[in-house]
């Protein structure tokens, strides 16, 4: 009797002691913070800390952390969520939509996969990583996660509105139109999707169809639909759509898929300026920068505010190289600023462009404004703290850091080597110490732990 006595108090103690609780992600800095919010959450923590591996408990406070835009937080809260209930892919999902709003979408693809492991019969599963590889310029993937989302549920309206997107982009006009009806009539009431379908109905050269949709949709254009729309093939097609689809083949180093759709084309749309700007785009990446540069002057020459030609033309400058390349790249890129000051490509390039002309305050202060109009990027404040890690402000490194650290959470490997290596150009070696352990911990192979320590072990004294 004793043993089954033992037995069962090691049974139910084994049953009690899982994998340790995770800690409860807290706002740190309280002085922002509306009171009613900060009170929510409180009671939120509250109820977590007395039951601990309730997992919904902890998914409500994922909410509340990303509802009120504290998007680590959330993060933390939803991964403990996930943790406690692997099953619960909502967790998952989540988790992935904050991870990508914050910029990391290797992390937010990472957990969308956790998701389809918990649940593979849900179509958001597939076609939300989907319509992140699309916008990432991924095709392939965006395509094989649309096909699965399909496979998943064919009625499924935003992956069919998925489907069909990726089809049109790809030229198959047909695939699109069947998918964007089938979205239509799935939600026949949703505007959007019925200007979606207006296009590509365009597209497919039903323009007294594709004008009833946009009427639909409550679209006012009295100069559409168009008739003068060269005909493909079968198939009206916007030279807008392809020209995305060229420059983003060029723009992935695909330069011979570029080419062969640019020679699709040529016979229906050659000489108009989209089609010389993809013309212009493919002679830069084949080297021919020169030739590519007097094509986007020419179209600049008349349309001298069209700020994609603009900056494909500072990147030709930047790639031909040598100091009066780098002074025109560089007032194509402040041009192009002045029309839409909000964009982040340009003011990166102009940091480039700092960073080559060794004018550190410049790139510092585009970085600033980067950080500004996309604060949610960690990306950005970690180029900041390298950069200024390499002009000797080793202070400002150490700042921009620990805001980041502030607003992201826990440092990954690279800003705990901009940490550590700031730190032993400061001589405070014990807490560069402390980053190398932690960055062991977190990347037990990373590459440069065997560097600090030799760094530190040269400079300690």
């Amino acid at each position: 009797m004793r043993h089954i006595t033992a037995l069962i108090s090691v049974c139910l103690c084994l049953a009690g002691c899982g994998s340790p609780t995770p800690p409860i992600p807290k706002i740190i800095d309280q002085s922002g913070v509306d009171p009613l919010v900060q009170k929510v959450i409180n009671e939120q923590i509250s109820s977590i800390e007395k039951k601990p591996r309730d997992s919904n408990k902890w998914l409500v406070l994922g909410h509340l952390f990303f509802a009120h835009g504290y998007e680590s937080e959330a993060v933390r809260a939803y991964q403990a969520a996930g943790e406690l209930d692997p099953k619960m892919s909502l967790a998952h999902v989540l988790r992935g939509v904050a991870l990508q709003r914050q910029g990391d979408r290797e992390a937010a693809m990472s957990a969308l996969r956790a998701a389809q492991r918990a649940n593979p019969l849900v179509a958001h599963h597939y076609w939300l990583p989907g319509l992140w590889a699309l916008q990432a310029g991924d095709f392939e993937q965006a395509k094989t996660l649309a096909d699965m989302a399909i496979r998943t549920s064919s009625q499924d309206v935003e992956a069919n509105r998925l489907k069909s997107q990726i089809a049109l982009q790809s030229g198959d006009i047909d695939t699109a139109l069947v998918h964007a009806r089938k979205a239509a009539s799935t939600r026949p009431a949703d505007r959007g999707i019925r200007s979606e379908l207006a296009v590509v109905l365009r597209a497919a050269g039903k323009l007294e169809l594709a004008a009833k949709q946009r009427a639909f949709a409550g679209e006012a254009d009295p100069n559409w639909p168009n008739p003068s729309v060269q005909i493909m093939g079968r198939h009206r097609t916007d030279l807008k759509i392809w020209t995305q689809r060229i420059l983003n083949y060029a723009n992935n180093e695909k330069v011979e898929a570029a080419r062969n759709d640019l020679l699709r084309i040529k016979p229906y749309y050659e000489g108009q300026p989209y089609y010389e700007l993809s013309r212009a785009v493919i002679l830069v990446k084949e080297g021919k920068r020169r030739s590519g540069i007097e094509i986007l002057t020419s179209i600049l020459d008349e349309s001298p505010d069209w700020i994609d030609a603009r900056v494909n033309r500072g990147l030709a400058y930047l790639e031909l190289g040598g100091l009066d390349s780098i002074e025109a790249a560089q007032e194509d890129f402040e041009k192009a600023i002045l029309l839409d000051p909000r964009n982040v490509g340009v003011l990166e390039n102009l940091a480039r462009i700092s960073s080559m002309t060794k004018d550190a305050e410049s790139l510092f202060d585009f970085y600033r404004k980067i950080i500004e109009i996309e604060p949610f990027i960690r990306r950005h404040r970690n180029v900041l703290a390298m950069e200024q890690l390499k002009a000797a402000r080793f202070q400002d490194a150490l700042a921009t850091l620990d805001e980041a650290k502030d607003r992201y959470g826990d440092e990954g490997p690279v800003p705990l080597t901009i940490r550590a290596r700031s730190y032993i150009e400061l001589g405070r070696f014990d807490d560069a110490d402390e980053c190398v352990l932690a960055l062991q911990d977190r990347s037990p192979n990373y590459p440069s732990i065997g560097q600090l320590r030799d760094a530190i072990s040269g400079k300690r004294p």
